[in-house]
């Protein structure tokens, strides 16, 4: 007996559990029902429908994504998408629409998702409604008119009616029980079997990212190596122009009187010294010891103390990556930071550096927070576009917010290629 008080249980769990899929599904077809009418009107119509139909496809493009996220959040599992972009004129726009096989596959989905999806889910639906308004009648049945009795299922005129509309009313719960589960699966299969992309779009969607970052990452090294040549141009280079002066100083010194040397001599050192200190700072931006000398949380640590604003950190969980990406988290939380001192106004920052686990492997991610002014933005010279460019060249994320009056949050994410 108890046997069977669990398994009704646990189908009444996941019963109320799938519920409001259901509802929102069910809301979705009938959205679902409606577009294809549109884009069956726009085929079927003369050259205004024609016109239209990019921007039908892009709907439905986007009507498949939201499919997706939802399905996926009830399920547990992520579905991808991979569209080409539709973009250009319209015959462009139009020829990448009805090129994309990933247009059929929404059609399909949409088509089966729309009136049998209504349909089934709207009788499904209806099942815990009838449910109750069957089991209820024995309550309220008596104190009705008699010439307008309780009709629930049939008319309900005497107490043998009414428990045997309360037996319908189990009847449809033990159906409800069954079906709202295994519709919820069904609808998780269809999407699962029709809106993931095939191999093919896939594979152009990863050639059109790795060319981007390629891009990204040949636009991250020109800009190095500009910034570069410019430091050992205008600072070490000028330096060691004035040292070679200063001997040339020293030597005509030398022979009009020993007496003069020694204040050439000390200029001449002098100069020598301070090139030598801007070229080891080129070199420790071009791969900083400190990450050598006391890995990655050290470096941060140092670069945190560093801040002349009061910063805090956090590395829970951190674990070593490849030395271009921890070299990267380095300069991305360097940058950050430089950009707190420079414009925020904050009177307080915190940096967190952890390493986490996703479908794409191991990526070091990096939250930097202060509490400034805001308006943070990619441009006048902040720093950013290089930290994006710095990240997409790993294909990374990055996402800013600053709203006017702060906070301001840098989020990056950055693959560790694993």
């Amino acid at each position: 007996m108890s046997t069977f008080w669990n398994e009704a249980r646990t189908r009444t769990v996941r019963a109320v559990r799938v519920l409001p899929f259901l509802l929102i599904e069910t809301g979705a077809s009938l959205v679902s029902l409606v577009w294809f009418f549109v884009l069956l009107i726009m085929a079927l119509a003369t050259l205004p429908g024609w016109l239209a139909l990019p921007w039908g496809v892009g709907v439905l493009r986007l009507h498949a994504d939201a499919a997706r996220r939802r399905v996926g959040r009830f399920s547990g599992r992520f579905i991808d998408s991979a569209y080409l972009p539709l973009t250009g004129n319209w015959f462009e726009r139009a020829q990448a629409a009805f090129q994309d096989r990933a247009t059929y596959r929404d059609l399909l989905w949409l088509v089966v998702h729309g009136l049998p999806g209504f349909c089934i889910g709207s009788i499904t639906l209806a099942l815990p409604i009838a449910a109750v308004g069957a089991l209820v009648v024995p309550a309220y049945w008596w104190m009705l008119p008699t010439d307008d009795p309780a009709a629930p299922v049939f008319e309900v005129t005497s107490w043998p009616l009414a428990f045997a509309t309360m037996g319908i009313g189990v009847l449809y719960l033990v159906l409800a029980l069954l079906l709202l589960p295994a519709v919820a699966s069904l609808r998780v299969w269809w999407a699962e079997l029709t809106l993931p992309p095939d191999q093919q779009a896939l594979l152009t969607r990863r050639v059109t990212e790795l060319t981007e970052s390629r891009a990204s990452a040949l636009e991250a090294h020109g800009a190095e190596l500009r910034r570069i040549e410019r430091d050992l141009h205008d600072g070490t280079q000028n330096k060691l122009v004035g040292v070679v002066m200063h001997l040339g100083i020293l030597e005509r010194s030398l022979e009009r009187g020993p007496d003069q040397v020694r204040p050439v001599l000390g200029k001449a050192q002098e100069a020598a010294d301070t090139a030598l200190s801007e070229l080891r700072e080129v070199v420790r931006s071009i791969y900083p010891p400190v990450l050598d000398e006391r890995g990655l949380e050290g470096a941060l640590a140092a670069a945190v103390a560093r801040c002349p604003v009061e910063a805090t950190l956090s590395v829970e969980g951190l674990r070593r990556a490849p030395i271009a990406v921890e070299s990267a988290a380095y300069f991305i939380v360097s940058e950050s930071l430089t950009n707190i001192a420079k414009h925020s106004r904050a009177t307080r920052a915190h940096v967190s550096v952890v390493t986490a686990d996703g479908r794409g492997g191991e990526r070091v991610v990096i939250d930097v927070r202060d509490d400034g002014i805001g308006g943070a933005a990619e441009d006048g010279g902040s720093g950013l576009p290089g930290i994006r460019r710095r990240v997409e060249a790993f294909e990374g994320v990055v996402e800013l917010t600053s709203p006017d009056g702060g906070p301001t949050v840098l989020h990056v994410e950055v693959p560790c290629g694993s």
